[in-house]
């Protein structure tokens, strides 16, 4: 995974959840790192300790130790070398994972899969090759497993290690896994059983963010907040940071024990910083998004630009051309519209957007845009604590740069959880994104597509929940299960009231239709026409006669593709798509809807009824004048004649197809097409209509044909059947045949269609 995409933030957005807390898939508490004052003590104890193995080793039994380390430590500044040996030793690398099999409407342990599990586990024991391979996956190492006691013993190497496993682990995804591994196919097929079952996984969460914070110490690059009050440079002379309470700070190992460089990410300026004076930021997608995003986002910039706007979003205009200067910046032309992703906010040089023209998306300069055209932000405030709205409510409308830029500096002095919010949503669509198309994983589409919902719901916008909800029913539907068909039609239902509401005629009659197609998949046929009538009806009532053609046919194709009721789909396309495709002058529709239901009445072995069909589509195609559609219509025409036993009028029709072939081939599939088609007509001409030497002459052409395409296996097939006819060698001394004297009824013009 890259670091934008593919590293997603932390449980404490609970991902994945509909909203309330979820024990299967989230911990009841995010995973912090631990604190920095406890840190203080662990290390002074660790100091106490060994200071009393030294003085026995060394014979010194009378030799004093520090009267109270932990209060030594809590007062004084800690040895950082400490903090790390307290971290190395007292917490080791390895950690524990739990599981135990349980039921959903019980929620109780289910003992039998339980033992099942426990003698797959013992059986993987002796090749744990698959188990390594999970887990390496989930960005864990695998030191051990003990079946006896239902768990693994993991360790971890780097922060990257720690960040994605703990994220996984708040998805679910590790729970789901382990269904895999630990279930057998038995299991798997017993639906009813499988959707009533879940293997919860725990750890200890302490334990996990305290290797994190050994690993994020040992790495001695992080960001923290200032603890106020602690430290006051000028009290000591030097030269050195003025820190305010909860300043986020840049600090790094400089090689001294008890003072760390620091950068204030609100001045820039750059100081050595007592480490009693650092509490560092608990979140690890806090340090992973100020190390990825802090200039990008423009925190650690100076703030610049004079503008009277306020806050806002949705779209704006280019008033100059711009060219990016990295991969990562938006190229754009004057007069471009630009779709604002997240906010835009003046004082800051920059925002995320969207091209309109191209679809790309891309850092954005505010000083090349007008967002003249851009909606006031409003709702979309939920995103904010408490604290943080009152200023962005109280903008006002001729504010300045100096306001915008105390605003972002109080913001700057507080938390990163407003700068993380503004690109929480832009960053939920770019998953999405990244496992539809990127790298394509449904279970984790769905999961951020399900917190995609989330966060529309908190922005209270509608349409945008409706949209999600409509493409979440796609990607359950594609699942296939019974209990995913369930999912999807209950988002289908969902979006359809939000659509109602908002008076979407398109979208709403899309969602009646979505809802009869998995009716249909669901085998539930008495509700399936009446959605699909929902559908078209909710069309018709605004006269939208394009929408209701659309859907029509849509309706159609459910019966024509499926497997059930096959012969309802002559009443969509003929009764209700054709009379609108005629009233709309759509020919190319209509050639497609006769397409359609000849070969679905072929199917049925209605060949009266397709022979119609097959008529009017041909009859339309010439009409066309689509060479393609119209050897489409007469090849199927010829298929109807064969099985009505109308064998000249069949071979008649294969000749009109092989005349609206261009003379010379031009790839291989023609001779393909060429070699099957002459074929045919060997074979109908010398079982049907008795023509020996019409025959023989057929299977030359078709065998001149796979010897163009090289074709051997075909060679010797044609070479097979022309030894079965006698008179075959007289055809190649050029003898003339019956064929010469046999009317040719469509290339005579003695049928018209």
């Amino acid at each position: 995974m890259g670091c934008c995409l593919g590293t997603p933030w932390h449980q404490d957005l609970s991902l994945g959840c509909t909203g309330q807390e979820c024990d299967s898939c989230c911990p009841r508490s995010p995973v912090l790192l631990p604190r920095w004052d406890r840190l203080q003590r662990t290390a002074a104890e660790r100091r106490g300790k060994w200071w009393r193995e030294r003085t026995m080793a060394s014979g010194k039994a009378g030799a004093s130790e520090p009267s109270n380390p932990t209060a030594e430590a809590a007062e004084g500044s800690p040895d950082t070398s400490l903090v790390l040996l307290a971290v190395g030793e007292g917490f080791p690398p390895e950690i524990s994972l739990f599981f135990s099999v349980e039921s959903r409407s019980s929620r109780c342990l289910n003992s039998q899969l339980q033992e099942a599990a426990r003698k797959k586990m013992w059986a993987l024991e002796s090749d744990n090759r698959d188990v390594c391979a999970l887990f390496k996956e989930l960005s864990a190492r695998l030191v051990c497993m003990q079946a006896q006691e239902d768990r693994f013993i993991l360790t971890f190497k780097t922060l990257e290690e720690v960040w994605k496993f703990s994220t996984y682990l708040a998805l679910g995804y590790v729970g789901s896994c382990l269904e895999q591994l630990l279930f057998d196919q038995e299991c798997w097929l017993n639906c009813a059983l499988m959707e009533d079952t879940e293997i919860r996984v725990t750890v200890d969460e302490d334990r996990l963010a305290t290797i994190y914070m050994g690993l994020l110490l040992q790495e001695g690059n992080f960001f923290s907040r200032a603890v106020p009050g602690v430290w006051q440079p000028e009290q000591e002379g030097e030269e050195g940071l003025q820190l305010c309470k909860n300043e986020l700070i840049h600090v790094k190992n400089v090689g001294e024990e008890s003072k760390w460089e620091g950068m204030s990410l609100l001045t820039g300026q750059r100081g050595l910083v007592p480490v009693t004076a650092l509490e560092p930021i608990p979140h690890p997608f806090y340090q992973w998004f100020l190390k990825n995003y802090a200039v990008n986002f423009g925190i650690s910039q100076e703030i610049r630009g004079t503008t009277s706007q306020p806050i806002v979003k949705g779209r704006c205009t280019a008033t100059e051309d711009h060219r990016g200067a990295a991969w990562d910046e938006l190229s754009f032309s004057k007069g471009d519209s630009i779709e604002v992703i997240g906010f835009f906010i003046p004082g800051l040089p920059w925002f995320v957007g969207k091209s309109i023209s191209s679809g790309s998306i891309g850092f954005v300069p505010t000083q090349y845009i007008s967002p003249e055209a851009c909606e006031p932000l409003g709702k979309g405030l939920v995103f904010l604590s408490e604290e943080e709205k009152s200023p962005f409510l109280h903008i006002p409308c001729n504010g300045g740069e100096q306001h915008f830029t105390t605003l972002l500096s109080d913001l700057a002095r507080t938390d990163i959880t407003s700068v993380y919010r503004l690109g929480q949503l832009h960053i939920t669509e770019s998953l999405c994104h990244f496992y539809s198309k990127v790298s394509p994983s449904l279970q984790a589409c769905i999961t951020y597509h399900e917190h995609w919902v989330s966060l529309a719901q908190q922005l209270q916008d509608r349409e945008l929940e409706g949209n999600v909800r409509q493409t979440l029913s796609q990607l359950y539907q594609a699942l296939g299960t019974s209990g995913a068909l369930r999912q999807s039609l209950d988002c289908t239902k969902q979006s359809l009231r939000i659509f109602i509401d908002l008076e979407e005629t398109v979208k709403a009659a899309e969602a009646w239709l979505q809802a009869g197609r998995l009716y249909y998949l669901m085998q539930e046929d008495e509700l399936v026409e009446m959605y699909f009538q929902a559908a078209v009806q909710t069309a018709l009532k605004r006269e939208n006669f394009s929408l209701a053609m659309d859907l029509y046919e849509k309706a159609g194709d459910t019966f024509f593709n499926g497997s059930r009721n096959r012969d309802r789909a002559v009443e969509f396309y003929r009764g209700g798509a054709v009379p609108l495709a005629r009233k709309l002058q759509a020919t190319k529709t209509e050639l497609r809807l006769f397409n359609k239901l000849a070969e679905l009445q072929i199917g049925l072995q209605g060949y009266e009824k397709a022979l119609e069909f097959a008529t009017l589509a041909a009859r339309l195609s010439i009409r066309v004048g689509d060479q393609l559609q119209e050897l489409v219509a007469f090849h199927r025409l010829a298929t109807v004649y064969y099985f009505l036993h109308m064998y000249e009028m069949a071979e008649d029709c294969y000749l009109k197809t092989l005349a609206l072939r261009p003379p010379l081939l031009q790839c291989s599939g023609e001779a393909l097409y060429y070699c099957k088609v002459y074929c045919h007509l060997g074979n109908l001409t010398l079982h049907k209509l008795k023509d020996e030497q019409d025959a023989a002459a057929y299977f030359l052409l078709a065998l001149a044909a796979a010897t163009e395409l090289g074709d051997q296996k075909l060679q010797d097939l044609i070479h097979a059947k022309l030894g079965d006819i006698p008179s075959a060698s007289r055809v190649l001394e050029g003898a003339p045949g019956s064929a010469t004297h046999r009317p040719r009824w469509l290339t005579e013009g003695g049928h018209v269609v």
